[in-house]
């Protein structure tokens, strides 16, 4: 990855030949930033869908929370027995623990940025684009923010 930084502050720019993707033109993912770039805390993919496209079947997640912004197109959404259609600038929250999935309900071509959080499902979906990939259901490790040991240490107030 080439990363150019400036300055102390921390500032990094990867340029777009540096974004890794998976998938094909019907339905490609960027990944955008990395659950490993943010300590865990939140993974960036972009999602390009073909018109009239499945991203993947129904789901759930058990331990991450979606939010999927669209930037093109017309994002539909199927969480737990309702249906919506979102448009462009439209935000849709896809908490984690309910059956969800989404498509491309227009007839163009539909861009959604998906913020994951907690990170790190990223690498999964990069697993399921590989020809041949198995669904077999995956363990990951439990994620617990840093500043968790920090307020679970403290003395009970009197």
């Amino acid at each position: 990855m080439n990363v150019n930084r400036a300055g102390s502050a921390g500032i990094r720019v990867k340029t777009a030949r540096d974004i890794e993707s998976t998938g094909d033109a019907s339905a490609l993912d960027r990944y955008l930033i990395d659950s490993a770039d943010s300590g865990g805390a939140i993974a960036v993919v972009e999602h390009l869908l073909a018109p009239r496209t499945l991203a993947a079947p129904i789901h759930r997640h058990s331990r991450e929370d979606e939010y999927s912004l669209v930037l093109a197109g017309r994002l539909g959404v199927f969480e737990d027995g309702d249906e919506v259609v979102a448009s462009p600038g439209d935000l849709v929250f896809k908490p984690r623990g309910r059956w969800h999935t989404f498509w491309n309900a227009g007839e163009e071509p539909l861009r959604v940025l998906e913020l994951i959080v907690p990170g790190g499902i990223e690498q999964l979906f990069r697993q399921l684009a590989e020809p041949g990939a198995s669904t077999t259901r995956q363990r990951f490790r439990r994620w617990r923010p840093n500043t968790a040991a920090r307020s679970t240490s403290r003395p009970p107030c009197p």
